[in-house]
């Protein structure tokens, strides 16, 4: 890698790998990693993607991916970034979160209405969801509250009776792997 790096995120797309932000702490002062480093698996070689990933120099907090549009939050913000152009999107809504922390988990996933929809989950008593057609978030009550940094997670769905299959509007649960 051209910038060693911790507390990255990674996406994997067309035979390659994406790290995305991060941090080098090598040195006594850390140091914000912010762009977006590409790893072929065909030649084994890295190559910077996207530099200046945001002119705001803020670490990336989490990324959901949805083949198209690489999601980004940080401390401060919420924008895309185009896979295939390389063209970051304009600020979207900011999730209405009281305390901003470190590291949140973010996944893509569909609502009742089967419209496309990103989870944040990590910050306790709540977990939080992002209607992409309507640059809207909502907030729902976490079941189990739990607190959690710089993990990657999974969506757990309850099973609903009267429609015989999963319930997608309701999350049960976020889970370290």
């Amino acid at each position: 890698m051209k910038y060693p790096r911790c507390y990255c995120f990674t996406l994997v797309h067309d035979k390659q790998l994406f790290i995305i932000g991060g941090t080098d702490n090598r040195d006594a002062k850390v140091t914000i990693v912010n762009n977006i480093e590409v790893l072929s698996f065909e030649t084994n070689k890295t190559t910077i993607f996207l530099d200046n990933l945001n002119e705001h120099s803020e670490r990336v907090e989490g990324i959901a991916f949805d083949g198209i549009f690489i999601y980004i939050i940080t401390f401060k913000r919420f924008y895309t970034v185009h896979i295939n152009t390389k063209l970051k999107g304009k600020y979207l809504e900011y999730p209405p979160i009281e305390n901003m922390r470190c590291g949140y988990a973010l996944i893509i996933g569909t609502d009742n209405n089967a419209d496309t929809v990103i989870y944040l989950i990590g910050s306790g008593l709540n977990h939080y969801y992002y209607k992409i057609k309507e640059n809207k978030w909502y907030t729902q009550l976490s079941k189990r509250p739990n607190e959690y940094c710089f993990h990657g997670c999974g969506v757990e769905y309850e099973e609903s009776e009267k429609q015989g299959g999963f319930d997608k509007g309701d999350i049960i649960e976020s889970f370290l792997p």
